[in-house]
């Protein structure tokens, strides 16, 4: 039977085939949370440009854009009583339906 440490492993790995698969269209829990947690620590644009480079991270253009969205969701939830949960965006058993909302169009964010 397969360990947490080896379930996590296998959803980097596949992660990391979805976002190569896709030339980074489809951007991954793993891609997110790796960029954004290096550019907390680090605030430097140039780690983040190396680690997407080697197809670990988003681009630091789309992290920008990532944030943007999580943080006009969060008004919007904001304005209407709701509470936007940061956690199950980076939910190990659940990586395919955050997918979807992740890479959703900004339009559709706003609509």
């Amino acid at each position: 039977m397969a360990s947490d440490k080896d379930h996590r492993q296998i959803l980097s790995i596949s992660w990391d085939i979805l976002y190569c698969s896709t030339t980074g269209l489809m951007k991954t829990p793993k891609h997110i949370s790796l960029a954004m947690a290096v550019h907390h620590l680090t605030c430097s644009t140039q780690i983040l440009s190396l680690l997407n480079n080697f197809g670990h991270a988003i681009a630091p253009s789309q992290l920008i854009e990532v944030d943007n969205a999580l943080t006009e969701q969060e008004l919007a939830g904001r304005q209407s009583g709701a509470m936007l949960a940061l956690g199950t965006v980076y939910h190990f058993s659940a990586p395919v339906t955050m997918v979807g909302w992740l890479t959703t169009p900004k339009s559709r964010l706003s609509g």
